[in-house]
């Protein structure tokens, strides 16, 4: 061989040597942008303000070049893969399912079985919940991949869960949890898991899988969430002394310094639980001060706002400051709704107790408070002492029997249930109060006035004038309900439009308008009586 020819050989050599190492470090760059978008996206963090889209379009850009320009290369197939699931996760579906399509053209794919996966996920993603199900439980079926079976199992997990079909998003996870050997999968699963569990209030079994998540992750927002939330069950659970011991051993761990806030913030929630409420009062202010403008500043201003509310520590106008501080900071976040509902619902309040301190309408104002502060603020033990006020004190009020089905709905002791249950069955057993207890508890009992008021509405079709006795008899009895009101509306029509006698339909007319004054007869009635007036 020539010296010339031996030169040319070598050239060649170099270039296909480096035409490959070129196509090698494309695809190389494709992936590892891919993958560091992945990372990024699974830790739900940012660097820099260069979120994870940034590294999908890197990893497109540099798979196109794969494809087009090494056309030939092996890596074509993957790069092609690697570029349809950064489309998928930039929202673009149309694209990304066009490129599976693609891969599923060739049934040896090394992909098959993935892109598979990934075009029942944008199914999912256009709302095509059922075929995407369908399309998840075949392919689980017909792979033998066991993550790629893991995947498909929190797919239909979290399809499930986000229906709000916990018992069946339950029973994936659960599936799931021992297919994988991806640690990463296995901790989403395990969260998933906890969060199932704990909506369907297996706190034990929750608990249990948020603990695997703090082992397993490593990701810092992850481990505290779990954290957190291993907290929140010990407070449900009211194990306040493990609560607060757990807090406190975070609050000790450097590692969460950054999170101090919102650990100095759970902490004292279990001290409230723990009734050190002057303690609570104090640091929270701090705790609002420091924060200020923060989430934290906001949730703990509405928990000053509620304590203020309860009975030792009652003071509305504390109460409505706070919630004031919420309003005043630039928070758009759930508490500023609440606190725009409640301070309504304060202002009453602190309107309501001038009236009784000024005696204006006490048994009105009394039970008013009572019933703002139990279906309003949820602050059923403070209301408690203005229903019981109104039964010790005001027998002949019309707000008596109010107050009485007020405890009957508030109270969670049985014993207490039936003792308010049992006098407004005795003592009001006419009334609408008594045969919402009648039906709620399913009890053997008849409600009269309906009974009545069926008889005499099949006494209609008769001749004789016996149905008239009927709707007076339910007219006459003692108490209020709707079929009460039905025939005192009823016999003022008959004698308005029918009988023709003006003094009696005057009579039931003004029955209606007094005992129903909000009902849509009332409101009829009333102008049925002013043109009895301008006649």
């Amino acid at each position: 061989m020539s010296e010339f020819n031996s030169k040319i050989i070598k050239s060649l050599c170099l270039l296909i040597f480096l035409n490959g190492c070129a196509y090698f470090n494309t695809f190389y760059n494709a992936k590892s942008s891919f993958e560091i978008a992945e990372n990024m996206r699974i830790n739900e963090s940012e660097t820099e303000n260069i979120n994870f889209n940034y590294y999908y379009k890197k990893a497109i850009e540099k798979s196109d070049i794969v494809i087009k320009d090494f056309s030939k290369s092996k890596y074509v197939e993957e790069a092609r893969f690697i570029k349809a699931k950064s489309l998928y996760f930039l929202n673009k579906f149309e694209e990304s399912n066009a490129i599976f399509s693609q891969i599923l053209i060739s049934t040896n794919s090394e992909f098959f079985s993935e892109a598979k996966y990934w075009q029942s996920m944008i199914k999912y993603n256009n709302n095509q919940n059922i075929e995407a199900i369908n399309d998840l439980r075949k392919l689980f079926n017909e792979t033998k991949k066991n993550d790629l079976k893991s995947q498909i199992l929190l797919s239909l997990g979290e399809i499930y869960l986000n229906n709000y079909d916990y018992e069946n998003a339950y029973l994936n996870f659960k599936k799931g949890i021992n297919l994988s050997s991806d640690k990463f999968l296995k901790e989403k699963i395990h969260f998933n898991l906890a969060n199932s569990a704990f909506d369907r209030g297996n706190f034990l079994e929750s608990k249990e899988n948020y603990e695997a998540v703090i082992k397993l992750s490593s990701s810092y927002e992850r481990i505290l969430m779990s954290q957190l939330k291993i907290v929140e069950i010990l407070r449900i659970q009211k194990d306040f002394e493990g609560a607060s011991k757990k807090i406190k051993t975070l609050l000790l761990n450097e590692d969460f310094s950054a999170n101090r806030g919102e650990l100095e913030l759970e902490f004292l929630k279990i001290e409230k639980s723990l009734g050190n409420t002057q303690y609570v009062i104090d640091n929270l202010d701090l705790l609002s001060q420091e924060y200020r403008g923060a989430l934290i500043a906001a949730e703990a201003n509405f928990i000053l706002s509620e304590i203020f509310l309860s009975n030792n520590f009652k003071d509305y106008e504390k109460s409505r400051f706070f919630l004031n501080e919420i309003l005043s900071q630039d928070n758009n976040s759930k508490f500023k709704i609440y606190a725009e509902k409640n301070k309504f619902n304060v202002n009453r309040l602190i309107s309501y107790e001038k009236n009784i301190s000024e005696n204006l309408n006490k048994d009105k104002n009394i039970y008013k408070s009572g019933e703002i502060l139990a279906f309003n603020l949820k602050q059923v033990d403070s209301s408690k002492g203005y229903f019981k006020n109104i039964i010790s004190d005001y027998y002949e009020s019309q707000y008596f029997i109010k107050a009485l089905f007020a405890m009957y709905l508030i109270e969670e002791s049985f014993e207490q249930k039936q003792y308010y249950s049992s006098i407004i069955l005795n003592d009001f057993k006419n009334s609408n109060y008594a045969k919402f207890i009648i039906e709620n508890e399913k009890l053997d009992i008849e409600f009269f006035p309906e009974s009545m008021l069926m008889s005499a509405e099949n006494q209609l079709n008769l001749d004789s004038p016996i149905f008239l006795e009927s709707y007076k008899s339910i007219s006459s009895m003692e108490g209020m309900s709707d079929q009460i009101k039905k025939a005192n509306y009823f016999l003022a029509n008959y004698y308005h439009f029918k009988d023709v006698k003006i003094d009696s339909a005057r009579f039931y007319y003004n029955k209606v308008v007094s005992d129903y004054p909000f009902s849509k007869q009332a409101e009829i009635s009333l102008e049925r009586l002013k043109g009895f007036s301008n006649e």
